[in-house]
């Protein structure tokens, strides 16, 4: 009889003698496939279908393309630039999403109720958080080495093993905060919530915040994983577009068309982060909407759980087609990997000039208080791996 309890606990997802006090063994048995019955939920043919093929292709896409963006930047010299390090960072968030997260959505969707252990509802709520939140930190990163490199040219602040630091930052932060749902941080006293698998959900993740504890959870998740990493994303590219915008007003009247072409290069890389940024925004922002309605109203249509991660799932395999869009050295080296590395003949390998350092071959206009750096004139070839700078 204990055995057949503990099954039906596990294909539920939920810990019976946590959350409900019962006078005896055949009242906990009848409550635990009273639970069973209560968490299946299943969408509907259309809604399902829907959802399966979207996040299908947005697997084989995210993790497909993003794959491709990792061996572009290792396999290259040229490319392994510190705008780039964390562009390979991004994109393992990415992967992870596609790998732990997006197959296991998918088998929720269709069966219509959590089918795994607890154990394992644990391990999902946890890589789940840990996808978003550290595609969240390493975006704040990469606006604040922009705003760096491009604001205070002489600094040599952000050394690669800056670039390092701010990576281990981004990871530390993330697996510190998602294991706050998780019973790990229960000898410390820091398990501020619980892991639960919701009615109709396509993953497990805490639950509504009923008591102090975890409506302290859920505030420093609003502050410190969207509040205040968009605030500085919003005000590092704002003064990064003011700073590009102030340099173009000062060279309308030179000819120097290597200057000209270099400030433009990097007025379109910024460019390019801000879509990254914008589309992250923009794909999670279902989910932002769904968790602020949740917490005001406890209680809201289940198909919006499924429907706003979906949303967020699908945002993993935009990027490498943004890079493919935006950047020529990106879009070479896609076909490069497709291609099985034929170049063809006499075409001229864009990747094998070596390191080109943002701050190497400095060259200021000296009209006025000028900061902004510019290169000297450079060849077809160094132009393309600046370009992924």
């Amino acid at each position: 009889m204990d055995n057949m309890t503990d099954q039906a606990r596990d294909v539920v997802g939920l810990d019976i003698a946590s959350t409900t006090t019962l006078l005896n063994p055949e009242e906990s048995i009848n409550a635990t496939y009273k639970n069973v019955t209560d968490n299946y939920l299943y969408h509907g043919t259309p809604a399902v279908v829907t959802m399966s093929i979207l996040i299908v292709i947005s697997m084989i896409l995210a993790l497909g393309g993003n794959i491709m963006v990792i061996i572009t930047i290792a396999r290259h010299r040229g490319m392994r630039t510190r705008t780039n390090l964390l562009l390979a960072n991004l994109a393992v968030a990415d992967i992870l999403v596609a790998v732990l997260d997006m197959p296991f959505a998918l088998i929720t969707i269709i069966k219509g109720k959590w089918i795994f252990s607890q154990n394992f509802c644990y391990f999902n709520g946890f890589t789940v958080g840990l996808g978003l939140m550290l595609s969240v930190q390493t975006l704040m990163w990469i606006s604040i080495h922009k705003f760096i490199s491009i604001t205070r040219p002489f600094s040599r602040t952000v050394t690669p093993g800056k670039i390092v630091l701010m990576m281990l930052a981004a990871w530390g932060w993330t697996i510190l905060f998602n294991l706050t749902p998780t019973p790990v941080l229960a000898p410390l006293n820091l398990q501020l919530t619980n892991t639960v698998y919701k009615k109709g959900a396509s993953q497990c993740g805490p639950p509504v915040p009923t008591n102090s504890r975890q409506l302290i959870h859920s505030a420093l998740n609003t502050i410190f994983n969207l509040v205040i990493p968009f605030i500085v994303m919003i005000y590092c590219y704002y003064r990064i577009f003011k700073e590009v915008r102030t340099h173009l007003n000062r060279m309308k009247d030179f000819a120097d068309t290597s200057r000209w072409n270099t400030i433009n290069q990097q007025r379109r890389i910024t460019e390019t982060l801000c879509i990254v940024l914008l589309i992250f925004f923009l794909f999670w922002m279902p989910y932002i909407i769904y968790s602020l309605t949740l917490v005001a109203k406890k209680s809201i249509n289940p198909v919006l759980n499924p429907i706003s991660y979906m949303f967020g799932y699908m945002n993993s395999a935009c990027n490498p087609i943004i890079y493919a869009l935006r950047s020529p050295t990106f879009r070479r080296g896609f076909k490069e990997i497709i291609c099985r590395g034929d170049q063809g003949p006499g075409e001229v390998d864009i990747f094998s000039n070596g390191e080109l350092d943002f701050l190497a071959n400095l060259n200021l206009h000296t009209q006025g208080d000028e900061r902004f750096p510019m290169f000297g004139r450079m060849s077809t070839r160094s132009v393309c791996i600046v370009a992924s700078r």
